[in-house]
């Protein structure tokens, strides 16, 4: 195969990864909002169907047009990597999207490179003048017999036909384009395969969840309570408060970090997942109901290369009411298993871990007796990954606190007070 004509193949090769990334994170990004949904399902479509043109008519046209399509979804990218789409709203970089971003620039040269060296279109010929005829006599001649002079046989050149070589070649494309596209799916999908076949990220889900039962174990300690409507250190709603931090106090640049975490969290998740039926939407799996407090959890999150991120939370909590809705309680950052939290905030970001869990056969985790042992039916569970909790909503012993039944009652009545 000449590399003139396996370029088009490799151009419909990067074309169509590029188009199965898209696809792959569609659902995150219509859990974004629609507008972003679309507009990923159609850069993915636009990216398939141009790899499937390219192999079968490859032109100038195709190629300076998959330049510019591409060039375009990769300004856009790096638009929202930097000043933000809209402005102020920037994401963080990611494997999937740094991946197809290096695809759609391959497709960028290589398309450069080859409409550069097309050929350009043979202009039509001018058509013929026509010429009035001019009558002539018709001069009568006496026939004579002439001798028939052989002529030599003129070669005339032979057309080329399709061979069967190009419809080899144009299988083997088609071959090969297929098997990209299901490598890159799968390669993409490869976080969300991991924690649902991997056996020991699936306790961790479900114990990262179990904060609300965890006060009945008499080794994990917590803060009182405050009373209803007032924080821990005596402040009352309006802006977020910290709590006593225990170690080295914070220095001005981790409470700096700490109080951007907040905001970010408390302008980020309200605005995706406000609701409950918007976080099973955006697939989030319910990991503990203790009294109508939900968390709910995305395992595939939990192993990804996202750490803090509050476009891309482990889990939500929800209180559901008793007379029905829910209300957003904020988010919790799970770390993957063995990992350690980072200190951005110092001693006020304090990360913990359970090792007092226990798992039920169907779901859902239980807490160990006073005894260290765990319910009849329940398995012990190895210790669970570290998490941070970051609440939205006025919570008593502040943004960072621990979910023990105490503070969580006293939110959730101070939110039912209010009406919400």
């Amino acid at each position: 195969m000449s590399s003139r004509a396996s370029a088009p193949v490799a151009l419909a090769v990067l074309s169509a990864g590029a188009g199965a990334v898209h696809f792959a994170v569609l659902a995150d990004h219509f859990a974004m909002s629609v507008a972003h949904g679309a507009f990923f399902a159609a850069v993915g479509w636009a990216q398939l169907m141009w790899a499937l043109a390219v192999l079968l008519r490859p032109g100038r046209a195709l190629f300076l047009a998959g330049l510019a399509g591409n060039a375009a979804v990769a300004v856009v990218w790096a638009l929202s990597r930097t000043i933000g789409l809209p402005p102020g709203r920037s994401e963080p970089l990611g494997v999937p999207d740094v991946l197809a971003t290096l695809l759609e620039l391959a497709v960028v040269s290589g398309c450069a490179y080859l409409a550069d060296r097309a050929p350009a279109a043979v202009p039509a010929a001018a058509p013929a003048t026509p010429q009035p005829a001019t009558p002539q006599p018709a001069t009568p001649q006496p026939a004579t017999p002439q001798p028939a002079t052989p002529q030599p046989a003129t070669p005339q050149p032979a057309t080329p036909q399709p061979s069967a070589a190009d419809g080899s070649l144009r299988l083997t494309g088609a071959g090969l384009l297929s098997g990209v596209v299901a490598l890159a799916v799968g390669a993409a999908f490869l976080p969300a395969f991991a924690g649902h076949s991997h056996a020991g990220h699936a306790a961790p889900v479900a114990a990262g969840a179990g904060d609300a039962q965890a006060q009945a174990a008499p080794a994990h300690q917590h803060e009182q309570a405050a009373p209803a409507g007032q924080a821990a250190d005596g402040q009352t709603g309006g802006e977020h408060h910290h709590d006593t931090p225990t170690g080295p106090p914070p220095t001005e640049a981790e409470r700096a970090a700490a109080d951007d975490l907040v905001a970010r969290t408390a302008r980020e998740v309200p605005a995706r997942w406000p609701t409950l039926a918007a976080a099973r939407k955006a697939g989030f799996q319910l990991s503990i109901d203790t009294s109508g407090v939900l968390h709910m959890t995305k395992p595939a999150w939990i192993i990804d290369d996202r750490e803090l991120d509050p476009t891309r939370p482990e889990s939500l909590v929800f209180y559901r009411k008793p007379g029905g809705g829910d209300i957003l309680l904020g988010a919790m950052f799970i770390m993957p298993p063995g990992k350690p939290g980072p200190q951005v905030g110092g001693s006020l970001t304090r990360w913990h871990a359970h090792d007092n869990l226990c798992s039920k056969p169907a779901g859902g985790v239980a807490v160990v007796d006073a005894s260290g042992g765990c319910p009849a039916g329940t398995t012990k569970m190895p210790s669970t990954p570290e998490m941070l909790h970051v609440w939205v909503v006025d919570y008593p012993s502040g943004p960072f606190g621990d979910a023990t039944a105490p503070s969580l009652r006293t939110a959730i009545g101070a939110l039912l007070a209010k009406g919400n």
